[in-house]
């Protein structure tokens, strides 16, 4: 389809470039549920800030206590999350509500753009909903950042990885990255068609989320196209490296608390939907106090699923040196022979 020249477009077609076994691959991004029967401070502490988080994402449950888990460094690298008391097996650990997560609903009934995002998620194509819900938390966090009236997801989104140099997923690379230091490697034109969609879908967003249309009265500084941008870039690498899919909702969703679990081939909880959208997070097994709590990303075989794992999360499972390291030490992964 041409390209669209209005964030009224309603048709607009996201190139997806990924290949049916590839989109299959992506759709055990984060293991899937089952189904079963304020205003954020500003300028705080990293410890501030994972408080505030904590109370945040478990303050309208009644089924948890944020007193239950804690956030600390991980032994993975990063942060992650601890069980701040003994858990038994099959125990509830904390519960996320609905109205904490971000997903598709969200984006599409939104003041500003809800039309646009709908449209894009109706008409989009396979990337089409995705793409939606990376437009919607990006202007979430240009909210955030910039107006005197932050996101009611402040919280959460205060600690999202959103700049340029503080991951090393592919999608922060430049051409010349790519071409420079992935040359040679096997994962090389998987990572160039990945961001190639990616692009396109950035593009039409852009399109959307307008500066002069963005609803904001009161701004503490002028937002740039280039701040559109960024945002737009860091909400689809937060979509591909922390978001669940949901098969009770049919959709992609951000989960505040849960995605700092970090990956475990031998993960000691699970999660799942209880029909109404709040997320519910259990004990697989007896926890001690202090143990870090972790969950299966999704079960990959071989180095090729490998290799599309470190592509789409940013990182490789086991390996704490970040895709930048592993790139230029040629890991076996991302350059078999």
């Amino acid at each position: 389809l041409a390209y669209p020249t209005s964030r009224k477009a309603t048709a607009i077609m996201i190139r997806h470039p990924l290949s049916a076994a590839e989109s299959a691959f992506l759709s055990l991004h984060r293991p899937p549920f089952r189904v079963s029967k304020s205003s954020a401070p500003r300028y705080l502490t990293d410890d501030e800030r994972q408080e505030d988080l904590l109370n945040w994402a478990t303050s309208t449950s009644s089924s948890s206590s944020s007193s239950d888990i804690h956030i600390a460094p991980s032994t993975y690298g990063g942060s992650g999350l601890f069980a701040s008391k003994p858990a038994k097996a099959g125990g509830i650990l904390f519960v996320v509500p609905s109205k904490r997560c971000i997903a598709l609903p969200s984006a599409t009934s939104d003041e500003a753009f809800g039309e646009a995002f709908r449209h894009l998620a109706d008409d989009g194509g396979p990337g089409g909903r995705r793409a939606a819900l990376a437009g919607f938390v990006a202007k979430e966090l240009l909210l955030n950042k910039f107006s005197e009236e932050p996101s009611k997801w402040g919280s959460y989104l205060d600690l999202l990885p959103w700049q340029t140099d503080a991951q090393s997923h592919f999608l922060w690379w430049s051409d010349e990255n790519i071409e420079d230091r992935l040359f040679e490697s096997n994962s090389c034109d998987e990572v160039i068609s990945f961001r190639t969609g990616i692009e396109y879908a950035s593009e039409v967003l852009q399109e959307i989320i307008r500066v002069d249309e963005l609803p904001w009265v009161m701004l503490k500084i002028p937002i740039s196209d280039g701040d559109v941008a960024e945002a737009i870039m860091g909400a689809f690498v937060c979509m591909y490296s922390r978001a669940f899919e949901d098969e009770v909702e049919k959709c992609t969703k951000l989960i505040p608390l849960l995605d700092m679990a970090q990956h475990s081939y031998d993960p000691n909880i699970d999660h799942e939907s209880d029909g109404d959208g709040n997320v519910i997070v259990t004990a697989m097994r007896d926890l001690k106090k202090g143990e870090e709590l972790s969950i299966a990303y999704l079960d990959v075989g071989n180095d090729e699923d490998l290799s599309k794992f470190a592509i789409y999360y940013g990182f490789l499972p086991g390996e704490s040196k970040s895709l930048r390291e592993l790139v230029d030490e040629r890991n076996s992964v991302l350059f078999q022979n």
